[in-house]
Order: structure tokens, then C-alpha cells, then sequence
């Protein structure tokens, strides 16, 4: 599915460009590993270009990161972006490898490869360009809603008011201090009746974009910078 993503992005492009608006992507995964287990290779390009070429497979990717990670002293090792946004799991986690390696080789890579695309902030944004933001919903309700951080992916009917508080607080301006979107109720019923709770979450990455380019350095991460984040990347949340 990712090769109809990227051209569903490249069409917005176009109506963006055409209109003199940036087009900001928040992504629901990482892009990058902790430097421990990036094997040196000193720059996130460098390292994006050593895992599309050498890393047919995720499971073949993951090794690579288990092997380094035993080396530097740490099981596991999390992005210093991963400290500081709280993020429930580090790229390489069981959980979280395959999207981490997808999201890197068949998301980033090609757009990047092809210069239509940046990732930031280990690139700079550009008007003309897909500009990809990894974000996160679980900091993003953490450091915003915390009463609101509770077990929303499910079946239950627990689930399904976790997921209706979250989109009202979307709705009413609970997150934002404005209301974020007019929901159209067969798209809120999109939203709700996902159990799985993806397309929630994709709202939730736009809302993360939308808090980060309230800064007046749009758009930086709400942490101070660390030089590691050119490298490592960090989290918009």
C-alpha cells in the first residue's frame, strides 16, 4: 500500500504547490534508529541509504540493530527523541521494526531518492517537497490530555468512549485551545468504529503538526534541541 500513499502524497503536492502552501506529513513511526545501533554511519542519509541497499527484509534489519545494541552495552536502546517524547517503545522493538523499516525504505527512501521529499529535521523543510514528520499520538496525548491516556484500541465499549473522548477534546479544542476539524458524522463514525484505532490515529498526527507549528521557529520539536536529533530524528508531539 505504501506505493498508493506515496502517490496519493504526490498529488497533494501538486494542489499544495499550486497554491503556495507547504504540505507537512505526520508519520506514526520512525524513520531512524538510536545511534547505538546505526553502525556509525556518522549521518541519517548515510544510514537510510546502508539499510535500503544491505536490508532486503525487516527481520534481516532487526538482526543488524540486535547485534549493534549488544555491542554498545545497551538490550534495547531508545533515540534520545524517544526519552524526551516518552514514546512507548524504541524503532527497533519488537512491536515497532517492521513499520520502522517500511517506513524508512519504501516511505522516506523513495521520496527522498527521487527529491520530491524531506525528512525533518535531518533534512530541512522545503515548499516544493513531501515534507515528512514522524509524530506520535501516544506523547502527543501524554504531554497534552493525560487523563485522556488510556486503552483506546479495542473492542470494548471501554474502547469506544476512550476513542469518542479523544476526537471531542479534538472537536471542542480541548488539545489545541481551538477546535481542530468540523467532523462529518460518517466520518466520525469512521473514527469510532475503528477498533483498531489507526484512523484516530492519523488525526492525532495531524494534530501533532498542527501543535508543533505554533512555535516561533515552526516547526522544531516543544524539546530543547540536541545535535543528536539531526541524526537520530525526534518526535513531533
Amino acid at each position: 500500500c505504501l506505493p498508493a500513499v506515496r502517490a496519493f502524497l504526490l498529488h497533494k503536492l501538486d494542489a499544495c504547490v499550486e497554491r503556495k502552501r507547504p504540505l507537512w506529513v505526520g508519520v506514526d513511526s520512525a524513520m531512524s534508529v538510536a545511534r547505538q545501533v546505526n553502525g556509525g554511519k556518522g549521518t541519517w542519509m548515510a544510514w537510510l541509504q546502508h539499510v535500503k541497499k544491505e536490508h532486503s527484509t525487516p527481520e534481516s534489519f532487526r538482526e543488524e540493530c540486535a547485534r549493534l545494541a549488544s555491542t554498545s552495552g545497551s538490550k534495547e536502546p531508545k533515540r534520545t527523541c524517544d526519552v524526551a517524547a516518552k514514546t512507548p517503545f524504541a524503532p527497533q522493538n519488537l512491536r515497532m521494526y517492521r513499520q520502522t523499516y517500511y517506513a524508512a525504505t519504501e516511505l522516506a527512501w523513495p521520496l527522498v531518492e527521487q527529491g520530491i521529499g524531506t525528512v525533518v529535521p535531518m533534512m530541512k523543510p522545503c515548499e516544493d517537497k513531501v515534507n515528512l514528520y514522524e509524530c506520535c499520538p501516544a506523547s502527543f496525548l501524554k504531554g497534552r490530555a493525560k487523563q485522556l491516556y488510556k486503552p483506546y484500541k479495542g473492542t470494548s465499549s471501554s474502547h469506544r468512549t476512550a476513542r469518542q473522548g479523544i476526537l471531542d477534546a479534538l472537536l471542542t479544542g480541548q488539545f489545541l485551545h481551538t477546535p481542530f476539524f468540523l467532523c462529518a458524522p460518517d466520518l466520525r463514525s469512521t473514527l469510532l468504529d475503528d477498533h483498531g484505532g489507526d484512523a484516530l490515529d492519523s488525526l492525532l498526527c495531524a494534530a501533532c503538526l498542527v501543535a508543533c507549528t505554533r512555535t516561533t521557529s515552526t516547526p522544531f520539536p516543544s524539546t530543547p534541541w540536541e545535535s543528536c536529533y539531526s541524526e537520530e530524528g525526534c518526535v513531533y508531539a
